[in-house]
């Protein structure tokens, strides 16, 4: 039987669940970019290949049927970042701006961040630690 929840409940598991882009691209353009990774992925591999079976024909004796890690496998998706990260990366950030005068640290936020992988993110240019990039 499944067991309603509260909406502390949820928002703890929002936090740790739900997740933001952080690599430097909006969410439309993250989609597109995957497909324009992979494709030349497979391209880099496909012409590695190739340009092995074409040394193979030339001079078999002498032919290194080892092909460098260029293609499907040599770019992975990036996880996005814990939403629970995510805010608490934004808040110290407002906090070492002096945007906040007093930092509150929501008890729902910290459940939240304890559930969650732990994944280092970047916004805006800082690592996420509330310093400011140099």
């Amino acid at each position: 039987m499944e067991r309603n929840l509260s909406p502390q409940d949820k928002k703890v598991l929002s936090y740790s669940k739900d997740g933001r882009n952080t690599v430097a691209e909006s969410r439309g353009k993250a989609h597109k970019a995957i497909a324009i990774r992979k494709a030349a992925a497979n391209r880099a591999l496909r012409r590695a290949e190739s340009i092995v079976a074409d040394e193979a024909t030339r001079d078999p004796e002498h032919v290194d049927v080892f092909v460098a890690r260029v293609g499907r496998k040599s770019w992975r998706k990036i996880p996005d970042s814990p939403l629970a990260e995510y805010v608490d990366a934004r808040l110290k950030n407002r906090n070492a701006r002096g945007m906040n005068k007093f930092r509150k640290s929501a008890s729902l936020l910290e459940e939240g961040r304890a559930i969650s992988a732990a994944r280092p993110i970047v916004l805006n240019g800082s690592t996420g630690n509330g310093s400011l990039p140099d």
